[in-house]
């Protein structure tokens, strides 16, 4: 074997001892996903920094594209898991529930979720899109309204807590949202019709107020106006004399 070959024997080992080391690096601080099945998504970590952030696709879980971890510890090979749950108690419309786990709680702190909603579904529930809430163990979370893109609806939300969450409405928020709505179109309709009676010309029936009598209080009872006695008609000149006579001869 002249030089030229045990040089190029040697890239060839270098090389694939450079690839192997590059492999085994990103093996050990990438994750690997133990299993994506429908309504579910697992994936081991093996290691990760203090201040890091992974972010997993959850697509197999109804509404969910995808939730971001944020470690407060170092993380040395932990499994993390979304999946969708059906014995959640909850009063209201349900779209999707579904459970968050993870191997070692205290090594995560937030977590960032994305959700990914056809508008449609949100109709077919006799939802709107603002009605949409998230609740973890029955507490409603602040939701984020981030866009409407062609026919799907996305929200944020993020916790930091592991648990049970479900997406829809409660009851109370339902009856409150379809209140609004029933008063903001009986607005509408009278706006409708005050401005459709002026483009007629028509004016308002004017109905005048009736003022009822005040209300007799206590005792105070009408009582009748007494009369006024007749004045006494005056005497003329005539009446005087013969009265004169008349009392002269009694």
């Amino acid at each position: 074997m002249n030089k030229k070959e045990r040089m190029n024997e040697g890239k060839i080992f270098w090389g694939i001892l450079a690839v192997a080391v590059v492999l085994l690096i990103s093996g050990l601080t990438s994750p690997t996903l133990s299993g994506a099945v429908a309504g579910k998504a697992i994936q081991t970590i093996s290691i990760q920094p203090a201040g890091g952030e992974l972010l997993i696709e959850t697509t197999n879980v109804k509404g969910v594209k995808d939730v971001s971890f944020h470690f407060i510890e170092d993380i040395h090979k932990i499994t993390v898991k979304v999946e969708e749950t059906t014995n959640q108690k909850f009063d209201g419309i349900i779209y999707s529930q579904f459970k968050v786990s993870s191997t070692d709680d205290e090594k995560i702190g937030t977590l960032d979720f994305n959700l990914k909603i056809k508008e449609k579904d949100i109709i077919d529930l006799g939802l709107t899109v603002e009605e949409f809430a998230v609740y973890f163990n029955g507490q409603e979370l602040a939701l984020t309204l981030d866009r409407i893109e062609g026919y799907y609806v996305y929200y944020t939300f993020s916790h930091d807590q592991f648990g049970d969450y479900i997406v829809g409405c409660c009851t109370d928020r339902h009856v409150n949202a379809l209140t609004i709505q029933e008063r903001a179109q009986e607005d509408i309709e009278a706006k409708k019709e005050i401005e459709e009676n002026k483009a007629q010309g028509k004016l308002p029936e004017y109905k005048p107020e009736v003022q009822e009598p005040a209300p007799v209080v206590g005792d105070a009872i009408e009582q009748p106006t007494p009369e006024t006695p007749p004045a006494p008609e005056k005497e003329n000149f005539f009446s005087k004399i013969k009265n004169f006579f008349k009392n002269l001869f009694k």
